[in-house]
């Protein structure tokens, strides 16, 4: 149905492309406000409906001049919809809203930092990437802590899908510094990410992102090392690696986990 809400826009009829993509939305709210519980598998299913439905909504609502719409103008669209599915929708705090929601506010942060023209070298491949790494770097970094706050809170369920996006985009974030501003930017970045991961995972007992911090430590070590002996053998490289891989690893396990945690 998308694909033919797409041919509708791009053949000049903007407002019939709209009405044809919300056609699935609408019917994914209408199973949620007469399913009579939660777990159910229509229940399920209208949710998954529903939150991949809002993007290709929000696109053509953006679009309704019949243009093609920015990035920022999507964003923000899927981001308020799924806003109100999550607060206030038929079948309200379901998570795939919630990660959704964290995911469009990721994108929005990236595409809003590039029209901008933030960051070194602006208009340049490396400053492209130097000022979207640094946005998803922040944004992800923003969500991690958020998380850390609702794990902190009691409220785990709220909490899981803040950590898997903010985590992925601070990671991202990351190698996108490391591609646009060199290898020590990216070691700053993963480092970071590294920490954000660690302490999350550490105060809400998941082991998860408690064994994710090691990886993304280790990536850091890589960076470091490239940045600070690029000319070294790499026997030499390789063994500083693995050096601070393995202390990036015994720290990350150190701390206790809480009884019961979340994995």
């Amino acid at each position: 149905m998308a694909a033919a809400a797409y041919d509708l826009w791009a053949g000049g009829r903007p407002g019939l492309a709209l009405a044809l993509a919300a056609v699935p939305l609408a019917a994914a709210l209408a199973v949620l406000a007469r399913s009579p519980a939660r777990a159910a598998p229509a229940t399920a299913a209208a949710v998954a409906a529903s939150g991949v439905a809002v993007p290709a909504t929000a696109f053509f609502a953006a679009g309704a001049g019949g243009s093609v719409p920015s990035v920022r103008a999507v964003a923000a669209l899927a981001a308020l919809a799924l806003a109100a599915l999550y607060l206030a929708g038929p079948s309200p705090g379901h998570g795939f809203h919630l990660a959704l929601l964290a995911a469009a506010a990721w994108a929005g942060s990236v595409a809003l930092a590039g029209d901008a023209g933030l960051g070194p070298a602006a208009g340049t491949l490396g400053g492209t990437l130097a000022t979207a790494g640094l946005a998803s770097s922040a944004a992800g970094l923003a969500q991690v802590a958020a998380g850390w706050w609702l794990d902190r809170a009691g409220l785990a369920g709220a909490a899981t899908p803040l950590l898997a996006v903010g985590t992925t985009a601070a990671a991202t974030g990351a190698l996108a510094l490391w591609s646009g501003a060199g290898a020590l930017a990216g070691a700053a970045g993963l480092t970071s990410a590294a920490a954000g991961a660690s302490a999350a995972g550490s105060a809400g007992g998941r082991r998860a992102l408690v064994w994710t911090a090691p990886t993304l430590a280790a990536a850091a070590a890589v960076a470091l090392v490239e940045a600070v002996a690029p000319g070294r053998s790499l026997a030499l490289r390789g063994g500083a690696v693995a050096a601070l891989g393995a202390a990036a690893a015994a720290a990350a396990a150190w701390p206790p986990r809480r009884p019961g945690g979340v994995g």
